[in-house]
């Protein structure tokens, strides 16, 4: 059986098992300084009047300023502490978590500053290849040119993503480019009739491509090389692939 002693003290919580209102919160983070791909343990402890802690079953409850907290509620467990992990949401800040024990005459609190900041950049310059499909059609077809660009080598995003891509001679930007991307951000320019696709700005997170529609009216094969594909990761080379143009079904005479 517990005993609440002292009243003097400041009398027993009525809301949680036995802890007097002078009870002191003591709230840790571990780590105090995280990136956006990590998590902190959160910590709470407490002391009484006479230096005893929590008592197991004691009610607490979490809140931050910024991330997300794997629990708000928690109890204190056999040796009197609770825990949670706190998770940051996208955003780079100092999250300040708090913890409330509301129990007793007056409520008692604690706080600790978690540091979120962003992932180291990325070192290693993302792969990079073109692709027609299909890669070869009859002249007056279309074909879809794709460039991937693959960052899984790193744990962070890799930006400003720009290549240009001088067509060949005779292999032109479809009527109907339908160019788009799948990386964040960044701009696709595609002009019908064109000789050239390029991309700039783009951020690539694991893998994205740009894609168009090109087209050739004269047989032949064509091989196509792109400029550099240039990032915030460096200098990632030339992309080469080739498209065969057949020539078009003669015509029934007339």
């Amino acid at each position: 059986m517990v005993v609440c002693v002292a009243a003097f003290l400041g009398g027993c919580d009525s809301g949680s098992p036995a802890a007097p209102t002078q009870t002191v919160l003591g709230l840790a983070a571990n780590p105090a300084t995280i990136t956006l791909n990590q998590s902190s343990e959160l910590t709470v402890t407490g002391s009484g009047p006479f230096g005893t802690p929590l008592t197991p079953g004691t009610q607490l409850v979490l809140s931050t300023t910024l991330g997300r907290l794997s629990q708000e509620n928690v109890t204190a467990d056999a040796s009197g502490r609770a825990s949670a992990i706190l998770t940051p949401e996208g955003q780079t800040g100092t999250a300040t978590v708090t913890v409330v024990f509301e129990g007793g005459r007056s409520p008692q609190s604690a706080s600790v500053d978690v540091a979120i900041t962003a992932v180291p950049g990325a070192t290693t310059p993302p792969a990079f290849r073109k692709d027609f499909s299909p890669d070869s059609i009859t002249a007056g077809e279309l074909s879809t040119l794709t460039f991937t660009i693959d960052n899984t080598a790193n744990a962070a995003s890799t930006t400003a993503l720009t290549f240009t891509d001088n067509l060949p001679a005779e292999v032109f930007v479809a009527p109907m480019p339908n160019a788009t991307t799948s990386c964040d951000g960044g701009t696709v320019t595609a002009v019908a009739g064109g000789d050239a696709v390029s991309y700039t700005g783009g951020t690539v997170v694991a893998t994205c491509t740009v894609s168009v529609g090109v087209t050739s009216a004269a047989e032949g094969t064509y091989v196509n090389t792109t400029s550099d594909l240039t990032s915030s990761a460096g200098n990632s080379g030339q992309a080469t692939t080739q498209l065969l143009v057949l020539p078009a079904p003669a015509q029934p005479p007339s």
